[in-house]
């Protein structure tokens, strides 16, 4: 039998080092390093001490706490060697003399060490120098700017007010200048920007809403000149004029989703929007985009009725781009439209003393402005009219205001003043009606160019007081608009000029006067309301009492 020989053992490989062990290792290398450096540090440190600065000082804090961070470190990395050092050992004691992972020869040569070490201590403090000297020149940098801004700016406002707009045009394109440097000047700061306090982040906010508006001013007032030579029409003006608002608007809009800046830019986001609403609505009156139909109804006071007046006299305004091309005045008011209805409508009830079918002459029967206008529109058309585009009630209250601002007016029939205004018209309209029933309306068509005219010449002269005029007279309601145009609408109504109704949570008291076949004596009749609210234990008693004096 042959015997077989035992085959040599294989010896097992070892396994190779685990993620831990050679961190372990590596954290055993390292902790010489930090010794390495701070006996170098000292020995520098005797050198340098003899020739601080005073720019030196400033960083010793800094310092400090970066050797205080440092140590901490050091600690840490110490805790953690030692006890992955007694996790190794407890299982495989001859497991830390195997494992080698030298540090680099660079680390342990002196003069590289001390070349290191010096390096730190000079370019740390001459780069804060550069840092201060930087910030001195965009400190002056800064207030230079600021201060040609300031007084550009002034003499922007100056030369408008004057209406030299060439001159305001050159002001305010160094104003754009300076802006551009101011915003260059902080843009320097690059990726810092993110780290400066929320008033200067607000600062460079606010100079990217003034580029803007320069530039958009710019483009507004070279079409202010354009239009002052004739080359342009106002109805560019006022459309150019609402596109560049609204620019200016979707940018504040953009800077008002950082909650913090609502304070800084909320007050400007509204002013900015009621402006974007108001050239909304005078481009779509103007005509910009499409000739437009605009009836003009004139309410008389003396005769009340809810949305202001008895509606008696009527002017159809055909305009586009800015320009009214026709005007249409009816001789005989309203009541043109009485034999051409081709709808038949039942009035409101208590219209019924005076006539059951509802006319054009009755169709501001609501105080809700635009149900009134809606339903004006609906007679107009079915008597013969064109499609409206938009309805303005204008009341004779505004007629007096203008000529208390202006002065008398003198027409063909006599001088009219704000105090015998209303009383003249009636007269004039009494005494057409007596010779002419079919045109007691006549003066209106007369006395419309020249009451336009007028506004015309005080637009020009002193723009403050007629857009105080305007103002005024939709604040009181003694002008109230309507658009069909539903955006126009819209802009109406935030705007606060629509006339409707006011809907709140609450309760409140609204009287309203119809005065059905009374004539014109609202003149003359002086009304008291009292409103008393008696308060119970679960309840509220509230009374009103309307009193009416007729002193004619």
């Amino acid at each position: 039998s042959s015997t077989a020989s035992p085959s040599p053992k294989k010896e097992r490989p070892e396994a190779p080092f685990s993620f831990e062990e050679r961190v372990a290792a590596f954290d055993e290398r390292v902790k010489d390093v930090p010794d390495f450096l701070r006996t170098h540090a000292k020995h520098f440190s005797k050198i340098v001490d003899d020739q601080k600065k005073t720019w030196q000082q400033t960083f010793s804090s800094f310092l400090q706490k970066a050797g205080a961070v440092g140590s901490e470190v050091e600690r840490k990395l110490e805790e953690t060697a030692a006890f992955t050092k007694r996790r190794i050992s407890r299982k495989n004691p001859s497991l830390l003399s195997r494992l080698s992972l030298p540090l680099p020869q660079w680390v342990r040569t002196r003069d590289l060490g001390l070349f290191v070490c010096l390096l730190v201590l000079l370019t740390i403090p001459l780069q804060a120098l550069l840092m201060y000297r930087a910030i001195q020149t965009t400190q002056n940098s800064l207030q230079n700017n600021m201060a040609g801004l300031r007084a550009h700016g002034n003499e922007f406002l100056s030369a408008l007010k004057s209406r030299d707009f060439e001159g305001a045009l050159g002001e305010l394109g160094v104003s754009l200048d300076h802006i551009k440097s101011l915003k260059g000047t902080v843009r320097k700061f690059g990726p810092l920007r993110a780290l400066l306090p929320e008033r200067l982040a607000v600062g460079y906010a606010t100079l990217e809403i003034a580029e803007i508006a320069a530039l958009s001013s710019q483009h507004i007032l070279e079409k202010v000149m354009d239009l002052k030579a004739g080359s342009d029409s106002l109805g560019t003006l006022l459309s150019g004029s609402h596109a560049e608002v609204a620019l200016i608007t979707k940018r504040l809009q953009t800077l008002l989703k950082n909650p913090t800046r609502n304070l800084a830019f909320g007050p400007l986001y509204e002013q900015m929007t009621r402006l974007e609403d108001g050239l909304e609505v005078l481009s779509y009156f103007a005509g910009t985009s499409e000739e437009k139909h605009i009836l003009l109804v004139f309410e008389n006071p003396r005769e009340l009725r809810a949305t202001g007046g008895f509606l008696g006299s009527l002017a159809l305004l055909s305009i586009h781009n800015g320009t009214i091309k026709a005007v249409e005045v009816p001789r005989g008011g309203s009541y043109d439209f009485q034999g051409q209805l081709t709808l038949r409508r039942i009035s409101p009830e208590p219209l019924h003393l005076i006539n059951p079918r509802f006319e054009l002459q009755d169709a501001n029967w609501w105080p809700d402005f635009p149900t009134s206008a809606r339903k004006i529109s609906e007679l107009y058309e079915a008597g013969g009219g064109t499609t409206l585009d938009g309805i303005i009630a204008v009341t004779a209250s505004v007629g007096e205001t203008i000529l208390a601002r202006t002065g008398p007016l003198k027409t063909p029939g006599g001088t009219l003043t704000a105090d015998t205004f209303i009383d003249a018209l009636q007269d004039s309209i009494s005494a057409d009606r007596a010779v002419n029933r079919s045109a007691p309306k006549k003066i209106i068509s007369e006395l419309f160019p020249l009451f336009t005219e007028e506004v015309r010449k005080l637009a020009e002269s002193n723009p403050a007081a007629a857009l105080s005029i305007l103002t005024d007279s939709l604040d009181k309601k003694d002008i109230q608009i309507w658009s069909r145009n539903e955006t126009t609408q819209a802009a109406l109504r935030r705007l606060g000029v629509a006339g409707e109704m006011i809907k709140t949570s609450g309760d409140y008291l609204s009287v309203i006067t119809a005065n059905v076949g009374g004539g014109k004596t609202d003149g003359v009749v002086a009304e008291t309301i009292n409103h008393t609210a008696q308060v119970s234990v679960g309840s509220v008693r509230e009374t009103v009492t309307i009193t009416r004096e007729h002193n004619g």
